[in-house]
């Protein structure tokens, strides 16, 4: 884990905070079930603290039972189900896109290459409505 962290991301375990998060959505992440970190503790107490939890998985894990909302999504789905999300954020103009643009190349050209992914595209493939 710890070699695939360093190839990856160029550091041992990327930092997580939730110390302010109001929405989690875990996609394919079954945290719970997994070695216990200090991230299962921070995301528990996230959670005791009012965080909204989504899970999206198929299976109905741990993790998702102490979810707020649990969505079950065909397997290896889980792209569609993204790029949809990222198509109603640039066509809703929900994204903060100068906040994007700080890591981001090329954010201005999101709606035109989101605009084929949309919800109607995804609900086919994934089963989520």
């Amino acid at each position: 884990m710890v070699t695939a962290f360093l190839l990856t991301y160029g550091v041992e375990e990327p930092a997580r905070n939730y110390d302010d998060a109001e929405f989690i959505l875990l996609v394919g992440r079954n945290l719970l079930e997994a070695i216990s970190t200090s991230e299962t503790a921070a995301l528990m107490d996230a959670v005791g603290r009012g965080a909204k939890l989504v899970v999206l998985d198929p299976r109905f894990t741990k993790t998702a039972s102490k979810a707020h909302e649990w969505i079950p999504i065909r397997p290896g789905t889980d792209a569609a189900f993204l790029l949809a999300m990222i198509n109603v954020m640039v066509t809703e103009e929900l994204a903060d896109c100068e906040f994007v643009k700080q890591y981001v190349v090329g954010c201005e050209d999101l709606p035109q290459a989101m605009a084929e992914y949309a919800p109607a595209w995804a609900e086919w493939i994934t089963g989520v409505p």
